[in-house]
């Protein structure tokens, strides 16, 4: 049987029959039960073989060289070509993106901020698009005094997406793309962007998960400022409920006296609270069809939610028995703390918008008498106008009719003085005397 060894052709032989073929032995199988062996009559084929393969690589060297030496002279102009060809194709892999995501130009703001109307995660966009399902978009608006949202709501309902849209769409608009989201939409520039997400325990560094993320917010602390974006995934997680929980509220607090935006998820009624007495801090909520059972993907500001754990696990299968026993360890006071603050939400929310209006409909009425005396001052002035006119019009109609009256006396004039110029000359006439002018 014919094989290749050390790139000569030879033939594959029992060892036992090796010494019946003339010719050079190259190697041996690892059984040691064939030989391979370059009969004697092709040695000097594989040498001519060889030969040619040489020429072959000489001829190859030759021409590159040649062409080399050719293209030299045009290397400079040759690297301008590369760096233009991956700008075009960076612009139009850009391009292609955003048509497939429908994507806009925001309006961009010379101060941080973070405005998005209509907003869609690209990813998760893309791959409802493939299978014709909708999604659900945002609306997210963190500038002015609300630079923090305190993110809660039901175990996938959305809240890691949201979050994650966020900083997706951020890093888009900053790296020069056009994002899925509404055109009347406005971002602003962020210099830094930090994120907590995901478990980050290293066997290797000795850090466990929560370890892990304090180390991740002690360089947050360091460098965070006003021109800071801020996200993190299930805030004070990973320890004591009570002590993780207080450890939150600290960094929380800490970022809100940077003046730095934030968006992060937690379940945690202490964060909720506190972002409903802080000033800076907005609650927001992913709602949750009680109806069904099933999460809506519809983000809520202004407002808190809750975990409905309850009645995700009663969906999930768990038996009634275990959900008792669990709601009696619960106790009321647990829930109730959810119920009172999303109460105290909703009011503070329904105050917050006739506060709102009644400003709406103050600056209305500004509106209004502004418009108003501008109006009456418009009318004198026409009224003082038109009293002017009307009096010189009156004043020329009498000069007029004065014109006409001393015409007409003029004429009569004449007349008369025509008409005594006959009578005298008829009755000079008659006598045989000339006329004489009257003295």
């Amino acid at each position: 049987m014919e094989s290749i060894r050390n790139n000569r052709r030879v033939l594959s032989v029992p060892v036992e029959h090796k010494r019946k073929i003339r010719g050079i032995i190259h190697d041996e199988s690892a059984t040691g039960r064939t030989a391979f062996i370059e009969p004697e009559p092709v040695i000097e084929i594989n040498n001519d073989i060889f030969d040619l393969e040489q020429d072959e690589k000489r001829e190859i060297w030759r021409i590159l060289k040649e062409l080399s030496d050719t293209l030299r002279p045009y290397t400079p102009a040759m690297r301008q070509y590369l760096v233009l060809i991956t700008q075009f194709d960076v612009i139009m892999s850009k391009a292609r993106l955003a048509y497939q995501m429908n994507a806009e130009m925001p309006k961009l703001t010379q101060s941080p901020s973070f405005g998005t109307e209509m907003g869609r995660h690209p990813l998760l966009y893309l791959k409802n698009k493939k299978i014709g399902r909708e999604t659900v978009p945002f609306d997210l608006k963190l500038h002015g005094e609300n630079r923090i949202v305190v993110l809660s709501g039901p175990n996938a309902g959305g809240k890691s997406i949201l979050m994650k849209s966020v900083g997706l769409l951020q890093l888009m608009m900053q790296s020069g793309m056009l994002v899925p989201m509404d055109e009347i939409s406005e971002m602003g520039i962020f210099e830094n962007i930090f994120a907590d997400i995901g478990d980050s325990q290293s066997l290797e560094d000795d850090l466990s998960t929560y370890s892990s993320r304090l180390v991740n917010m002690r360089n947050f602390l360091e460098h965070a400022d006003g021109k800071t974006l801020v996200l993190i995934d299930e805030f004070g997680s990973g320890t004591d409920p009570k002590m993780g929980g207080a450890i939150a509220e600290a960094i929380l607090k800490e970022l809100n006296e940077r003046k730095s935006y934030a968006v992060i998820t937690t379940h945690y009624s202490n964060l909720k609270m506190f972002a409903f007495k802080t000033p800076g801090i907005l609650n927001g909520s992913m709602l949750f069809d009680q109806a069904h059972l099933a999460p809506t993907y519809v983000f809520k500001a202004g407002r808190p939610g809750s975990s409905y754990a309850f009645e995700i696990a009663q969906k999930s299968g768990l038996s009634k028995k275990i959900l008792t026993y669990a709601r009696q360890r619960t106790g009321k006071n647990e829930t109730a703390v959810d119920d009172l603050l999303i109460d105290l939400q909703r009011e503070k929310k329904e105050v917050e918008d006739k506060l709102l209006e009644m400003s709406l409909r103050e600056n209305q009425l500004e509106k209004l008498i502004k418009s108003y005396d501008e109006l009456h001052r418009d009318l004198e002035y026409r009224r003082k106008k038109f009293q002017l006119e009307a009096k010189e019009n009156s004043l020329q109609t009498v000069t007029r009719d004065t014109r006409e009256m001393e015409n007409w006396c003029g004429k009569y004039r004449e007349s008369q003085n025509i008409e005594k110029a006959k009578d005298l000359a008829e009755k000079c006439a008659s006598k045989g005397k000339p006329p004489r002018r009257p003295c």
